[in-house]
């Protein structure tokens, strides 16, 4: 319930991303392959983002880690490291994240997308075997799977995270103002 000692339930925020992502999902049949991979990254980006705010203590120093490019988590390698860091995701999720973004910046950084090279070969086959896909599978086919998989396993870590928000602790050598 929420308003309980517990904490607040997930099912706003849940909510509201479930309603986002049914936004995505109609976006991306009128994309690209290259924009249904930027979209689905950044959609996981966002989400990524989300979940650190949502678990750090509130107020200037999570905003300061959170705002712009340059900023510790500015960035979507970033927001993956600091999330498995902090435990808000675990190690498979990390790899397949991070073998996501790799795909991803094949189509973000280059004008002609090529899946030749010897890192997003082994990222695409990373993804290809976690979610049991043939190995000869079109790249796009791939990168496009994984990404729908992967949301679906963290639509809700935002949510779950401000469960656990992090709070100031007043340590032994503290003295209160």
């Amino acid at each position: 319930m929420i308003g309980d000692d517990d904490g607040p339930e997930p099912w706003p925020d849940s909510f509201t991303a479930g309603v986002e992502w049914l936004d995505l999902l109609t976006a991306l049949e009128k994309e690209t392959e290259r924009g249904r991979a930027l979209m689905q990254a950044h959609f996981l980006d966002d989400f990524l983002g989300r979940a650190l705010r949502n678990y750090m203590v509130e107020g200037e120093g999570a905003r300061k880690l959170m705002a712009g490019f340059n900023a510790p988590f500015g960035t979507f390698s970033a927001k993956i490291a600091g999330a498995a860091s902090l435990g808000l995701i675990v190690e498979r999720e990390f790899k397949l994240l991070d073998a996501l973004r790799e795909c991803r910046n094949v189509y973000a950084h280059s004008i002609a997308a090529d899946f030749t090279g010897k890192k997003v070969k082994k990222a695409l086959a990373t993804l290809a075997r976690t979610f049991n896909l043939e190995p000869r599978s079109a790249p796009d086919f791939v990168i496009e799977y994984a990404g729908r998989m992967l949301v679906t396993e963290l639509i809700n870590r935002p949510a779950w995270a401000e469960q656990k928000r992090l709070r100031v602790e007043l340590w032994p050598q503290h003295r209160p103002d």
